[in-house]
């Protein structure tokens, strides 16, 4: 049974009967080119050029860019002191070929070539959605590049990817920008370089709610300028004279499981298990990690009995009210240290820490350098000569100085 994302070009000769398979092939290659069209999407593209090309400029104020293609050099005049260009009818510029497999250098999205139209700025590939507006696109056997100003699935891509539309890993970069304007409108355009917007738009609610607080403040000078900001509180250099009143807090945590916990300010709430009880004083909301923590402030005299950590706690909005709004107490872990930081792990990652009975969530928010201990190579390739050195490429990676030559061909390699 076909899945509903094949190609359905790929399809048509198991779908036609086996008497115009064999009778009549070009109508079976007409479906076929025409639901590749179908399937196939559109790049608008500008400032088409070969990397080998040539800029002259002549006596009448006329700009000459002479473009290399293959043995043929062909030019486009430009009207300097209008900006208009004049292009010959057989001018031939930036060509891309058709088959061949084109490059985003941004994205790194891959497609295939169908058709070309430079004339009129376009190009028609097999469908790619991972490209993005304004990167350039490099042909992978003809050298040519072109700045990409729109891309546009045709309806059959368009109806399989309408279901991935509404996640920002899976959305056109065209539709990512609808997704900045609803949730990033009061986030510079501009922010630190590297930065995964798409990753930033599925977790910008965190920053929201930490928005006032010291963690929001860090978070927001990453997120624009990739440094990490320090927060000063005068309060804690003050010398204040004690007058001999002392306050003691008791305080719980808990993630809520049904209604909104703060709705139990001023009420009663009952462990589940240990049916210890206490009255709520003031509630306080905050994010750690993936989840929604409450913490309440216990009104000391109130309490009876002790609740314990993994319970449910239960509590009503009002005396008449017969809906309970319920939360799982959490601990209130203090500072850790961790004596193996393992590897292989990504800013965001969740981990659960175990250990005395309970457990807990922490998400990772920063990943330092480390040595690298070993390198595996997959595919050793081919025309390496003894003593030849090895070039790394560090990019996005935060590695540096690393180096390596080869000293055994057909056996190991090792630097």
């Amino acid at each position: 049974m076909a899945k509903f994302n094949d190609k359905i070009s790929s399809l048509i000769n198991s779908q036609l009967p086996d008497f115009v398979v064999d009778d009549h092939p070009q109508f079976v290659q007409f479906l076929k080119t025409y639901y590749q069209f179908m399937e196939s999407a559109m790049l608008q593209v500008t400032s088409i050029e070969n990397t080998d090309g040539i800029t002259l400029e002549n006596e009448t104020g006329l700009k000459d860019n002479l473009l290399l293609d293959g043995s043929k050099i062909t030019s486009e005049r430009t009207q300097q002191d209008q900006g208009d260009k004049i292009i010959y009818e057989d001018t031939v510029f930036g060509k891309f070929a058709v088959g061949e497999t084109i490059t985003g250098l941004t994205s790194k999205a891959t497609a295939t070539v169908l058709a070309e139209d430079l004339t009129n700025g376009k190009l028609y590939i097999s469908a790619q959605d991972k490209f993005n507006k304004d990167e350039i696109i490099v042909g992978n056997d003809s050298n040519a590049q072109a700045l990409i100003n729109d891309y546009r699935p045709n309806p059959v891509s368009t109806i399989q990817d309408l279901t991935n539309f509404r996640d920002p890993d899976k959305v056109i970069s065209n539709f990512l920008t609808k997704f900045r304007d609803e949730f990033l409108k009061t986030i510079p355009e501009n922010l630190a370089n590297g930065l995964d917007k798409r990753n930033l738009i599925k977790n910008i609610k965190s920053m929201y709610r930490l928005k006032g607080t010291q963690a929001g403040h860090e978070l927001f000078f990453r997120i624009l300028f990739n440094q990490v900001s320090e927060t000063f509180y005068p309060r804690t250099q003050m010398l204040r004279v004690s007058d001999g009143q002392w306050d003691t807090q008791k305080v719980l945590r808990a993630v809520a499981t049904v209604g909104d916990t703060t709705n139990l300010v001023g009420r009663t709430i009952k462990g589940s298990s240990s049916s210890a009880t206490a009255i709520i004083e003031s509630i306080k909301k905050f994010i750690i990690g993936n989840k929604e923590v409450s913490e309440f402030v216990l009104n000391i005299s109130s309490m009876t009995g002790t609740f314990s950590i993994g319970e449910e706690i239960t509590g009503t909005a009002s005396d008449t009210d017969d809906f309970f709004i319920k939360a799982n107490i959490t601990g209130i872990p203090g500072l850790k240290t961790i004596t193996n930081d393992g590897n292989l792990y990504a800013t965001g990652d969740f981990l659960t820490v175990s250990g005395g009975g309970v457990g807990a969530d922490i998400a990772i928010s920063d990943i330092g350098s480390g040595p690298v201990s070993e390198i595996i190579i997959d595919n050793a390739g081919t025309g390496y000569s003894v003593g030849d050195k090895l070039v790394f490429d560090n990019t996005g990676t935060e590695g540096v100085n690393a180096e390596g030559f080869i000293s055994v061909v057909n056996g190991g390699i090792s630097g």
